[in-house]
């Protein structure tokens, strides 16, 4: 028998087409050639070969020559059809068909009838029996003959087993329909039990819509059935229009899964279903040789076919089922998440992965390759570590919503960097010491070094030389002065050059990209460098000027005939006068610093609106995306909407900002000095803290932020974190470490984040089990990635809810089939028959050597590996064929 590695596929069924023996309105002329040539153009894959009650020796077999050498390489099934002794509405007698396995001989068929009676009878009353020699020897026309339903069920019942040999098909509209006229009470009825006696019927899309509805529709136990468009064709120019797109390996066996799958596996279209919706998937899996570092197992070697729907690899424990996933995970590059042994191990000699494209071309992935590919993979006890705590689910969550995580450092964050920088310095500049540990921008301090400084050049001024002192005095002020001038000017260029330099590295990098059109110009400070050489010009030709005067000062005491050494004297006041202008530049700098410092902290208590607006959008953004996912969206089409309402039918989520108090004391208490908040009997280190900062929720945390007084010491007013901050007796290391604490994301993400509140089957996470919450998370994972990429699910019962698996996992699959390609290891055998797998892969170890094999579910031997190798296997199938009447 031809094997289907690849399992269930779309292709083009005539399950009604007479053939050139058919022994009415025989029009094809026998020409074999054009009737072949015309099976083959219409590119049909099985045919129902179609004659009436009986027929000719050998007539199928002969009919499969015929088109084999011809070169079709289809399928054919034998169809007899027969005219029953019952009239419908427009009087015409009512047609059932039989349509056999091909494995049934038509010897057996003929045999099977040669003593049922047809209601015709001969000249002198004897009966006539559905068989060839009789029917000629009595003379009796074929176009006449009628049987009895009852007769003719009986006689399959007693040859052949209904649903593995034949099925019995009608026909509800046209010629030899059982449809009554309306109001036709008893025609009515023996319509309905002819209904009942069906498997299938032949018919249109109308036909198919009415037997599609709900169980119970047509009549009180009625089922959903398919229905066969077939061309029903008697001459060669018929060939071909009608036709069938049936999913399923072509065969007998194939066509019976379709009484199971009326709707899913059955479609009467003129294109390929397959095109209805453009996916890419995983083609094949090839693979040879070792799968683990130093050590067994290894891989037979290997090529698997990949259908495109469901593929559901099964096998026992040990059979290498997560393995050849975890194969697949590592040849797409994604390393850097691994941390189980296990994986870290898996390094195959050889492994590929074929991947189609919506458009039909092929990529090819090998192990160890660089490879990145968008798929969805949910790896062997994934859900059970998400979904163990809360806070996990949480985390995970935000990431499929799209919301950033703890690690994700907000923009923003580098501004606080900066201004705390800034405070920091500037506070350092404050608390700067000279050698002797005294604070060297003291206002009053450097009062006190102009005063002793002024009284020292008193110490040495004279009548004489008083006035010429003075002088000099002024010139080496404006001298100090100018060269202060020249430094900030030096330093200022130097910031210049450097911002420029970098900035123009950047501008250089983005232009190099193909996306900056046009490009972007580079920045320049040219004017700004040559008015500040202009400066330094002047500045320079001024205090050369100075030190001219200066020079006619010393020569004018030398010509008043001063007693003293003049350098020595000049020396003597030119540094008590720098350091007079260094006091005095220190006292206005103190100004300007203290001025500064206000605005830094201003800063960065408007900076803490970031955090409060930062926090509300991520909040808002976690409840309008699930609300985003609930909404009608006008790209998908109705059975997608459909099945993204029924992922998250039983979910709520809400963002919430939290404040997590109890860790943001316990981080707190590390920076404090115990000794300041000693417990007592009725109260706790960590609640003397609290009691102090005032800090309980959210708003609170923003008022100690943004600087406002809420910090009790037990004094008459409290006072703010700025001041607290001074208070250096109470901090372990300094006051700086508390900003960093408050303000910089890496610590404020610990205690003040924003969390999904999750809300399933009307709980919160805390109050479901493991396996409901794995359930909520897979529900989740696919809806915010429900169509398009691959999705890989190993063994999804290990860590979901079972009630979740059958009620709402296996109508999930059956849905999502046909938007992405879904691929499980499972011991489940639900996922597998109710789901309606396309693809089953067969796992198996022998002797540390790992072999796979393929094929449909409706393939004997793969139904057998099911039955033996799935708890429930066997229970899965009965139940399901006890529903359909076999």
């Amino acid at each position: 028998m031809k094997q289907f590695p690849k399992g269930s596929e779309w292709q083009k069924w005539d399950l009604h087409i007479h053939t050139p023996f058919t022994k009415l309105n025989n029009q094809f002329s026998n020409d074999w050639e054009a009737y072949v040539r015309a099976i083959i153009d219409q590119e049909l894959s099985v045919i129902g070969a179609t004659n009436y009650f009986c027929f000719s020796d050998n007539e199928i077999e002969n009919t499969r020559s015929k088109l084999e050498g011809g070169g079709f390489e289809g399928v054919v099934l034998p169809n007899l059809e027969f005219r029953l002794n019952q009239q419908n509405k427009d009087d015409d007698f009512i047609n059932i068909h039989l349509l056999f396995s091909e494995s049934i001989s038509t010897d057996k068929i003929n045999r099977a009838f040669n003593r049922l009676p047809i209601t015709n009878t001969t000249s002198d009353g004897k009966p006539i029996y559905c068989i060839e020699e009789d029917l000629e020897s009595s003379g009796v026309s074929i176009d006449t003959i009628l049987v009895e339903l009852s007769s003719l069920l009986d006689c399959v019942d007693q040859h052949f087993h209904i649903g593995s040999d034949v099925l019995v098909i009608g026909c509800p509209n046209g010629y030899g329909s059982y449809r009554p006229a309306r109001g036709d009470g008893r025609g009515n009825n023996y319509a309905i039990e002819i209904d009942k006696k069906l498997g299938a019927l032949f018919g249109n899309q109308d036909d198919r819509e009415f037997f599609l509805q709900p169980e119970g529709s047509r009549f009180d136990g009625s089922i959903k059935k398919p229905v066969y468009h077939c061309s029903d064709a008697h001459k060669i120019s018929e060939v071909g229009q009608g036709f069938t797109w049936i999913k399923a390996n072509p065969n007998f066996e194939g066509l019976v899964q379709t009484l199971f799958e009326p709707e899913e596996r059955v479609r009467i279209q003129q294109d390929n279903p397959s095109l209805d919706y453009a996916k890419p998937y995983f083609s094949s899996l090839k693979f040879l040789g070792s799968v683990i570092d130093g050590g067994s197992p290894s891989f037979s070697s290997s090529e698997i076919p990949l259908n495109a729907n469901l593929v559901a690899l099964i096998g026992g424990r040990g059979t290498g089922k997560s393995i050849l996933f975890d194969c697949v995970y590592k040849t797409f590059d994604q390393t850097n998440e691994l941390k189980e042994k296990r994986i870290q191990a898996i390094s195959p000699d050889d492994f590929e992965v074929s991947y189609l494209k919506p458009d039909g071309t092929k990529e090819s992935y090998e192990y160890g390759e660089v490879a990145n590919l968008d798929y969805l993979h949910v790896r062997q006890g994934e859900i059970k570590r998400v979904a163990e705590t809360s806070e996990s689910l949480s985390d995970a969550l935000k990431k499929l919503l799209g919301i950033y995580g703890e690690n994700d450092v907000p923009q923003y964050d580098t501004d606080f960097r900066l201004i705390l920088e800034k405070i920091h310095k500037t506070k350092f500049w404050f608390d700067e010491v000279d050698s002797e540990g005294k604070k060297l921008n003291d206002v009053s301090r450097n009062k006190q070094i102009i005063q002793q400084n002024k009284n020292l050049i008193e110490t040495i001024t004279t009548d004489g030389n008083k006035k010429n002192i003075e002088k000099f005095q002024q010139s080496s002020e404006k001298a100090n002065q100018l060269k202060s001038y020249l430094r900030k000017l030096s330093d200022l260029k130097a910031k210049l050059e450097f911002f420029e330099k970098d900035t123009n590295n950047e501008i250089d990098l983005i232009n190099e990209s193909q996306l900056s059109d046009p490009k972007l110009t580079k920045v320049s400070f040219n004017h700004s460098y040559q008015e500040i050489n202009s400066l330094e010009r002047k500045y320079f030709t001024e205090i050369a000027d100075i030190e001219v005067q200066n020079d006619d000062i010393r020569n004018d005491l030398r010509q008043q005939g001063v007693d003293q050494d003049v350098s020595t004297l000049l020396k003597k006041v030119d540094f008590y006068k720098k350091e007079i202008d260094s006091a005095k530049f220190r006292i206005d700098e103190f100004k300007v610093k203290e001025k500064t410092l206000v605005s830094f902290i201003d800063e960065r208590s408007a900076l803490v609106e970031r955090i409060k607006v930062d926090l509300e959008e991520q909040s808002r953004s976690i409840t309008t995306t699930f609300e985003g996912l609930t909404a009608t969206n006008g790209e998908l089409n109705e059975d997608q909407q459909s099945l993204i309402t029924d992922l998250l039918n039983e979910i709520n989520i809400e963002g919430k900002i939290y404040f997590d108090v109890k860790v943001f004391y316990q981080g707190l208490k590390q920076l404090l000095h115990g000794s300041k908040f000693r417990s007592s009997d009725s109260v706790s280190k960590e609640e003397k803290i609290q009691q102090t900062f005032n800090v309980n929720n959210f708003d609170d945390f923003l008022n100690l932020a943004r600087n406002e007084k809420i910090i009790d010491l037990g004094d008459l007013e409290d006072i703010n974190l700025e001041t607290f901050s001074t208070l250096s007796d109470y901090f372990v290391r300094n006051g700086f470490n508390i900003f960093e604490y408050i303000f910089l994301h890496e610590h404020r993400s610990k205690y003040l984040y924003v969390k999904p509140v999750i809300e399933y089957l009307g709980k919160s996470p805390e109050k479901l089990s493991v396996g409901q919450r794995g359930t909520f998370y897979v529900c989740m994972k696919l809806a915010t990635d429900a169509f398009g990429s691959p999705f890989i699910f190993d063994q999804p019962e290990d860590d979901l809810d079972n009630k979740f698996i059958m009620n709402q996992l296996v109508p999930i699959f059956r849905k999502i089939k046909k938007y992405r390609q879904v691929i499980i290891a499972t011991h489940n055998a639900n996922l597998v028959v109710n789901a309606d797998a396309e693809q089953v892969i067969v796992a198996e170890n022998d002797d540390e050597v790992l072999s796979y094999k393929s094929g449909a579910i409706e393939c004997t031997e793969i139904r057998n590996d099911i039955c033996e190798i799935l708890e429930g296997g066997q229970s899965a199938f009965e139940k399901r064929e006890q529903k359909y009447g076999f």
